[in-house]
């Protein structure tokens, strides 16, 4: 099992996980692969929220490919995009100015288990997380 880090939660702050860097690659004959960055509380089992240095338009067909904490590709739709002003405080090389939702659409029920245990992993090692009630959908 792979090592989670995060800040001291205190039940009074917002809860941040660790940042996981990954790719979303387009379905689309052609299509372009996107650097996402996702914070694992905007993961459960439906869908994802995921940060982007370029737009990502809705309703593209794509895999996403995540390698931790446990390797992850998982096909799926963009649901929606918005343009994310992020604040001052974040310091960051390599800004993602673009928040999009992505919905999973699992090609077996192999592929659903698989990300619905590391949903339950998570939610495990972090009680303050809430990993199952976040919409993905427009």
């Amino acid at each position: 099992m792979g090592t989670i880090l995060c800040t001291e939660v205190r039940p009074s702050e917002s809860f941040h996980l660790k940042r996981v860097l990954g790719r979303l690659d387009s379905l689309e004959p052609g299509g372009e692969s996107y650097s996402v960055r996702l914070l694992l509380n905007d993961l459960n089992a439906q869908g994802a929220a995921l940060f982007s240095a370029k737009p990502v338009a809705p309703g593209l067909k794509a895999k996403l490919w995540l390698p931790a904490p446990h390797e992850m590709v998982v096909a799926g739709q963009i649901s929606w995009l918005r343009e994310f002003e992020e604040r001052r405080r974040v310091f960051t090389a390599d800004p993602q100015p673009f928040r999009l939702g992505f919905i999973f659409q699992f090609g077996s029920p192999e592929e659903a288990s698989h990300v619905r245990a590391l949903c339950d992993e998570l939610a495990a090692l972090f009680p303050g997380a809430d990993l199952t009630q976040k919409p993905f959908a427009a």
